[in-house]
């Protein structure tokens, strides 16, 4: 009897075993930063050049970076297939911590243009996680959760990591293992959400938050628009890039509700009639691709009120100071991202989807609607 119990365990132990792999090998874990440097500087720089496709990468630093402790750059690549391209594109992906798959969609359409199949007369600059340091924590626990990585508290000690950090993400982590909310963190280390840290309609954006939480962000500028604008060396770095690309095309990719949103409305930037016109045609390209590509996308102007019709504030400020002509906020997701836990949003299909082939359709299906977007007239 005792013989066929311990057999029955083992039995049980071992089928338990077996699930537990293929969970963790069902939901793959994400590439982490160092697995993306090097797609970005060896995989992909040796498919550029075998098709001819000028490729170069580097890390854009924090302009304020020599006047700082904090060394913080953001990888970004610059590539076109052409001789002399002159539409100039800016597509920035991850400005969410939690932005997996915005990352995949940037790396899929840098892919494309390596082997061979971009437009020639586009010069592409691509950022493909903008937040890396708010990636870094999402990312490792996500492995934590699938029981592939070291503890969180190992992972602080050996990383050194500033004290603020450390309390902050210690202090959610606990609950958030039962529930899952830490896979809703979309911020910096500092807990301010990058795409709400520009000047365009920030301080609504404050007092907004102000009146639905009240409280006023403290001196670590732990709120959701940061302590002041550009408080964070991230929006500090995408704005300068931006000025210093000047793009006719900017293209944001952000999780969502899906949605093809342009600048909310020209009276913000003094009512300038070329500005609404710019807008206008903005959003009459943005219709004609979702009726082609995205039938199901809500296209229209976004909100400065509300992040959930406009992902922040990036694009507004890069359209007021005319660092672009054109400016699109995509807002994707994974189509079977219609469920929740518990009543709760289930942040965890935010982060990628379940299998190689969802992942696969998103990416298809957003790379073409970044190019039909940004596509010369």
């Amino acid at each position: 009897m005792a013989t066929q119990t311990k057999g029955g365990m083992r039995a049980f132990l071992l089928f338990f075993v077996i699930l537990q792999l293929i969970y963790i090998g069902h939901a793959r874990l994400p590439p982490s930063n160092a697995e993306l440097w090097e797609t970005l500087n060896v995989t992909l720089p040796a498919l550029c050049q075998s098709n001819n496709v000028r490729y170069y990468s580097d890390l854009y630093p924090d302009p304020m970076l020599y006047m700082t402790a904090e060394k913080i750059t953001t990888p970004y690549v610059r590539l076109f297939a052409g001789q002399e391209p002159t539409n100039k594109v800016l597509v920035v992906c991850g400005m969410s911590a939690r932005g997996f798959a915005t990352t995949e969609v940037c790396i899929a359409l840098i892919t494309k243009i390596c082997e061979g199949k971009g437009d020639s007369d586009t010069l592409y600059t691509v950022v493909p996680y903008a937040n890396p340091r708010g990636r870094e924590i999402v990312h490792h626990l996500y492995g934590v959760f699938r029981g592939v990585s070291e503890s969180f508290e190992y992972w602080q000690q050996r990383n050194s990591l500033p004290d603020k950090y450390t309390l902050t993400m210690g202090s959610l982590l606990p609950q958030s293992f039962m529930n899952r909310d830490i896979f809703c963190f979309d911020g910096t280390p500092r807990m301010t959400m990058l795409r709400n840290n520009f000047d365009q309609g920030w301080q609504t954006r404050m007092l907004l938050n102000v009146a639905s939480t009240g409280m006023m962000p403290d001196v670590d500028g732990v709120s959701d628009n940061g302590m002041v604008p550009l408080s964070e060396p991230e929006a500090r770095i995408l704005e300068k890039l931006a000025f210093f690309v000047r793009a006719s095309s900017l293209v944001i990719v952000e999780t969502g509700v899906p949605s093809i949103t342009v600048p909310y409305d020209s009276s913000a930037f003094g009512g300038e009639t070329k500005l609404e016109n710019a807008i206008e045609k903005s959003l009459d390209r943005a219709r004609n691709v979702a009726k082609e590509l995205c039938t199901d996308c809500i296209v229209g102007r976004g909100s400065e009120s509300r992040w959930t019709s406009q992902s922040g504030t990036f694009g507004d400020a890069v359209m007021r100071k005319r660092f672009a002509r054109r400016v699109y906020t995509l807002q994707i997701i994974d189509r079977e991202y219609k469920t929740s836990v518990n009543g709760k949003v289930d942040c965890m299909r935010r982060i990628m989807p379940d299998t190689e082939k969802g992942m696969e359709e998103l990416t298809l299906q957003w790379t073409r609607v970044v190019e039909a977007l940004v596509k010369r007239e």
